[in-house]
Order: C-alpha cells, then sequence, then structure tokens
C-alpha cells in the first residue's frame, strides 16, 4: 500500500485546493442542499405558562449564515408535561416573540387527566437572507389559559439549527 502525503495542492488558477492538509473549497462551490454548518443550543430550566398568546419557552438558539441565499433548518425536541390545559401550541420565531413566526405549529392535546410527560419535536425551514446572525425562538401557549410545562428540570430541550446551501 502507497501513501500520498503533500503539504499543498493549487488547482490549474493557483487557487489553493489543500492547504497545510485541510481541503479549501468555499461554501459558494459546494451544491444547493450541502450542509455549511450545524449548531445546537439547549436548555434545561423548568418553564410555565398560562398565556394565550405565544411566550417564550427559553430555548434560542443563534447562528450566522455564511451565504444570505442559505437555508436555516431549525429542528428542536424536547418534553412537556401538561397540568390541566387541554392543549399546548409550539413554533419557533426568528428573532423574539415579537419576530417572524416561522411556524411549526405544533400542538398537543392532553389525553386524560393523570400526570403524563409527552416528548415533542419538530422542524421548520427559514430563508433569512442575510449573513447577519439569526436568533431563534421557541415558543409556547396554550388554548384555554391553564398551565402548562415546556421543559422538565432533569430533561434538555433541544434547537439544532443547520445552514443548507441555497
Amino acid at each position: 500500500m502507497s501513501t500520498l502525503r503533500v503539504d499543498n495542492i493549487t488547482d490549474l488558477g493557483d487557487a489553493p485546493v489543500v492547504t497545510a492538509g485541510a481541503l479549501q473549497i468555499a461554501s459558494s462551490e459546494l451544491p444547493a442542499g450541502s450542509v455549511l454548518q450545524v449548531v445546537q443550543s439547549t436548555y434545561a430550566t423548568e418553564t410555565s405558562t398560562t398565556s394565550t398568546s405565544y411566550v417564550s419557552t427559553g430555548l434560542t438558539g443563534t447562528i450566522t449564515p455564511t451565504s444570505a441565499t442559505s437555508k436555516i433548518l431549525v429542528m428542536v425536541d424536547g418534553t412537556v408535561q401538561p397540568a390541566t390545559t387541554t392543549a399546548i401550541n409550539f413554533t419557533v420565531f426568528r428573532g423574539t416573540t415579537s419576530g417572524t413566526d416561522l411556524g411549526g405549529g405544533v400542538a398537543l392535546q392532553r389525553i386524560y387527566n393523570g400526570p403524563t410527560v409527552i416528548a415533542t419535536g419538530f422542524n421548520v425551514l427559514d430563508s433569512p437572507a442575510t449573513t447577519s446572525s439569526q436568533l431563534y425562538t421557541m415558543a409556547f401557549k396554550v388554548t384555554s389559559g391553564s398551565y402548562a410545562v415546556a421543559q422538565q428540570a432533569n430533561v434538555q430541550a433541544r434547537m439544532i439549527m443547520m445552514e443548507v446551501a441555497g
């Protein structure tokens, strides 16, 4: 078996392809759909609401797109423990809860009167059209104004933001 080791490789236009053993490819050279970066954020503080308008669960994440044509896939998951509410709705906002509602619109319905923990997760695809830092906020509300818990203290809720080449 043979091994070829080089420090640098350049293309025919003298642009570096490999420098100090690292591949040098600009994100603009990658095809649409390529994953450019992945950022994860977690939150493990118990949060509750009686609001019938969206409020933050406390789970937020920030990503800075490398291209204005990129899309950001936001994936969230966690657990919910309804108390007396009939339904809990979740969504993701670009920015704070006064920002752009990106949807998700996941609704969890309480099924019976005993204590229960429900796993929830959903994804939204955003096109922020900028290279400025983007904040994403997971939010929730109840339909009847009663009490709900958005994360259990011993379980982390998670938000994964994935930049995808446009």
